[in-house]
């Protein structure tokens, strides 16, 4: 009873329909929340900022990033041009129409278009992320960026160029994606089709900046924070933060930055923690990329590599950051999503941990920011307490991707775990290694065997002596046992040295052997297409 109540549950959830409801459900909310927040706190930037630079464009004609520097790469404009289309009245609802819009699709591919049902706990895990973060999950630049990079990760596999496109996308739109684009070309065999995605649409971006006249600026955003003090966010500053709390009017205080448009701390030692973040930042994300690099030459497979390395760069990016605006937590769908829909083929490394930390980093998140930043910026204990634990939460997160991959570090490696759990000698050891023999057997070309005497002598897309097509795909991993050609010894030596050198490529390999044996029949595999060669010749 119980059993077949659970099952009814699990269709039902995974059912393409109440993932949708529920994506239409949560939207609205959020954006709702988001609308009639106290004083525009839950929609500030899309009120305030970004109508502010658009106005400046059209009346002006002075556009940030062509004509001046800007924070931002140059693909974020377009997202906030489109939001203006109806107006700057309308331009808050219909800034929530395009993330519905490009969210849409991002769940689409995360639910595999209603075919894949396997997908539903990733998709149900970032309804919950958006739910859990509020209106900042919604209202931010950031939300265009992160839907083409949870596009782009989970079309790696499949459609490796346009993958490279959509990042590339995310990073001209945000720059974190970046990091993702790195994270491909270290865990991917075809890595140089994500990176040549990549580079095309990041010339075309570079040749529409020259054509537009803002050669000058196009890559103004690498600069234009780098003087930057600490967002009061920023894991960096929580120290600060708490001895402006227990010292009013003292050395360390929060005032708003006019020019970068944000909250930073100030007083002794906070330029010198400012100026630190750089290199923390730079180690951080080079010790991720050095240990992915060390665990893609041992030959760990993409499933297994990939999920933890974007967890391991964004989260970096994230904890070693003197900018630590709420909106980036919503970064983290990239790699949880991605880990969690990995793990659901039955491949992967555990993500429910990650999974879990990153709801409950989100729902501190959205209590600091919107619901009590007043009290933040009044630097009450209670509030700050919340941040701190938000702030730890994070490097809980960095600190869980890097065991992940210290884990994959220290697992034996694929090219000689077929062969470590048997006795292995000689050639077949050999092969097992992943040596040149193993490489050579794997591209070698499938054949049909050839008859010396016979008309059945084409192989692979051919045709026969007689004319006619080749009736038959070519079958070398079918094998006669009684036809003078090798015995049965003979014939499981084959399939267990071709076992070992598949395996050097990958953790799991899956074998099917069928053999059909009739007492008194001999040479069928021929014998079967001569029949046929026959009847159609007849």
């Amino acid at each position: 009873m119980r059993r077949g109540a659970g099952r009814r549950a699990h269709r039902l959830l995974t059912h393409p329909v109440p993932l949708w409801i529920a994506f239409v459900v949560v939207h609205l909310v959020v954006g709702a929340v988001a609308l009639g927040f106290p004083n525009g706190t839950g929609i500030g930037d899309v009120r305030a900022i970004y109508p502010a630079w658009i106005e400046q464009g059209l009346s002006r004609h002075v556009w940030v990033g062509i004509q001046t520097s800007w924070v931002y790469p140059i693909l974020a404009l377009p997202p906030m041009i489109a939001s203006n289309l109806f107006g700057p009245d309308r331009i808050a609802p219909t800034w929530l129409s395009l993330v519905f819009v490009v969210d849409a699709v991002a769940f689409a591919f995360v639910t595999g278009f209603g075919r894949d049902r396997r997908g539903a706990l990733a998709a149900w895990w970032w309804l919950a992320l958006l739910l859990l973060l509020g209106p900042i999950a919604l209202t931010r630049i950031d939300s265009f960026a992160t839907a083409a990079a949870l596009v782009g990760v989970l079309l790696l596999v499949r459609a490796p160029r346009a993958a490279g496109v959509l990042l590339a996308v995310g990073a001209w739109i945000k720059v974190w994606p970046a990091a993702l684009v790195a994270a491909a070309v270290v865990a991917l065999r075809r890595r140089v089709d994500v990176a040549l995605g990549a580079l095309v649409l990041s010339a075309v971006v570079v040749a529409g900046a020259l054509l537009l006249g803002g050669g000058a600026h196009v890559f103004s955003f690498v600069t234009a924070q780098s003087g930057r003090g600490l967002q009061i966010e920023a894991g960096l500053a929580t120290p600060w933060l708490w001895i402006a709390a227990a010292h009013p009017g003292g050395p360390v205080s929060v005032y708003y930055d006019t020019t970068i448009l944000t909250y930073q701390v100030q007083g002794a030692g906070v330029p010198a923690t400012a100026a630190l973040a750089t290199p923390l930042l730079v180690v951080a994300v080079g010790a991720v990329l050095v240990l992915g690099i060390l665990i893609a030459r041992r030959g760990t497979s993409a499933a297994d590599l990939l999920p933890a390395l974007t967890l391991g760069f964004t989260t970096a990016l994230i904890v070693a950051n003197k900018v630590g605006s709420p909106q980036y937590i919503g970064w983290l769908a990239v790699p949880i999503v991605l880990g969690l829909a990995v793990r659901a083929t039955g491949r992967g490394m555990p993500f429910t941990g990650p999974a879990l930390l990153t709801l409950v980093t989100a729902a501190l998140t959205q209590l600091v920011y919107p619901f009590f930043y007043d009290d933040v910026l009044r630097l009450q204990p209670l509030i700050l307490a919340v941040l701190t634990a938000r702030n730890l939460l994070l490097l809980v997160l960095f600190a869980w991707a890097l065991a992940l991959l210290v884990r994959l570090l220290r697992r034996p490696s694929p090219r000689t775990r077929m062969g470590s759990g048997c006795r292995t000698s000689g050639r077949s050891a050999h092969l097992a290694k992943g040596s040149p023999d193993a490489r050579r057997l794997l591209r070698r070309p499938l054949r049909r065997p050839r008859r010396r005497g016979g008309r059945l002598r084409a192989r692979r897309g051919g045709r026969s002596r007689a004319g006619r097509p080749r009736v038959g795909p070519a079958e070398p991993h079918r094998r006669d046992v009684h036809d003078g050609r090798g015995e049965w010894d003979e014939v499981f030596d084959v399939v267990r040295r071709a076992t070992e050198a598949v395996g050097a490529y990958g953790t799991r390999v899956s074998l099917v052997l069928k053999a059909d044996i009739r007492p008194g029949r001999t040479g069928e595999l021929t014998g079967k297409v001569e029949r046929l060669e026959r009847a159609l010749e007849s």
